[in-house]
């Protein structure tokens, strides 16, 4: 298990994250706007961000007023000669993948702001043997476990249940292959619980799909049914076929190389039992 900052230090005109192993400069003209990046972030905020980093990014931010936060409208992704526009009607952001920028107008919302910063993980990502997943990790004896499954399968449930075991995350989940392991990274993309989770990683021990049940037990599964499910799970907005390939790609390596099953819990501890036993 890795963590991954150290305490943050003041900055002026931009705040420096660390998300995923991945170093993400935010600079803004408004300091006001930048002290509530710093708050919400907080846990993923790293020093100045000077030197070089291997995978470093820096976001230019412009707050627009006329612009109203929302998420009924699904972000879309389109190419455009140097990389990717990230359109919602709370953000417009362009991606240059040579520069590594992001420049564009957000929402005077720490809600629009996060949203486009998934957005633009979900695309970086695919140059980094990495996906956003739909689902709540935990790390237990230094390993992380994956759980999955459509809203309401009980992802924040297990989260709550886990504690005080270390959280990753209880709604989004970044996963990438680190030399020949698939690691899981904390991120500060919450849901239900509103509460980041911690900047650490560990090795990928185990994606669970979640299935509630009055009995406690583990269901093998295929690849191939562990692929059906989980690709549902997998954050991702961009259309064209080529990166659609690139992220069942990713998905299809996933699963061949972690050990996948169904979960079936009831609402106690007792799946921990259960996970430890079956190591």
């Amino acid at each position: 298990m890795i963590a991954l900052t150290s305490p943050p230090e003041a900055t002026q005109g931009r705040v420096p994250l660390e998300i995923g192993g991945v170093r993400t400069i935010i600079r803004c003209e408004e300091e006001s706007y930048l002290d509530l990046v710093r708050d919400r972030y907080e846990g993923f905020r790293i020093p100045s961000g000077d030197g070089e980093h291997p995978l470093s990014y820096t976001l230019h931010v412009t707050v627009q007023e006329d612009l109203l936060p929302g998420s009924e409208v699904t972000p879309t992704v389109e190419r455009t000669p140097d990389g990717f526009r990230l359109h919602r009607r709370d953000f417009m952001m362009d991606l240059d993948l040579e520069r590594r920028t992001l420049t564009g107008s957000v929402a005077r919302s720490m809600y629009s702001f996060d949203s486009m910063l998934r957005v633009f993980f979900t695309l970086i990502l695919l140059d980094m043997d990495g996906v956003l997943v739909h689902g709540s990790s935990i790390v237990e004896g230094g390993r992380a476990f994956l759980f999955y499954g459509v809203s309401g399968s009980g992802k924040t449930t297990t989260t709550i249940l886990s504690e005080p075991r270390t959280i990753l995350s209880d709604e989004l989940t970044l996963v990438r292959k680190v030399g020949e392991e698939y690691r899981a990274f904390g991120t500060p993309f919450w849901g239900e619980l509103q509460k980041n989770g911690e900047n650490i990683n560990a090795p990928l021990h185990r994606i669970l799909w979640l299935r509630k049940d009055p009995e406690v037990y583990l269901e093998e599964q295929t690849p191939r049914q562990a692929l059906q499910r989980l690709l549902p799970c997998i954050l991702f907005f961009a259309q064209e076929p080529d990166l659609v390939n690139r992220v069942v790609d990713r998905v299809v390596d996933l699963v061949e190389h972690v050990p996948t099953a169904a979960l079936h819990f009831r609402k106690d501890d007792s799946f921990w039992t259960l996970l430890t036993e079956n190591q």
